[in-house]
């Protein structure tokens, strides 16, 4: 039976992120993937979504980066009505049946 790993939130040592420069969140974010999931065994899947003046034209997107060496990137545009939290959902929902 395939058990499912925990879901991590935190990355280690990196400590205040208001201290850091954005480089230095990268570079300890990379060190803390490449250490506990590594990309030749794991797929990571990264996801987001937007919306014009947080209520407005909203798009998001997934990529994704495989074990193979691969990746894939889409795009997708969400209605014209849409919210920064409604892009970030179907993001999420996109990568869901593209996985599967």
């Amino acid at each position: 039976m395939h058990t499912l790993p925990n879901i991590v939130k935190e990355v280690d040592n990196i400590g205040r992120k208001a201290q850091l420069s954005e480089q230095e969140i990268m570079d300890f974010t990379n060190k803390h993937l490449d250490k506990k999931y590594p990309i030749k065994e794991w797929m990571r899947i990264y996801t987001d979504g937007s919306a014009t003046d947080a209520v407005r034209i909203g798009s998001c997107g997934v990529h994704a980066s495989l074990p193979d060496g691969n990746s894939l990137a889409r795009p997708f545009a969400c209605e014209m009505r849409c919210t920064n939290y409604k892009a970030k959902n179907r993001s999420h929902q996109r990568s869901r049946k593209r996985v599967q």
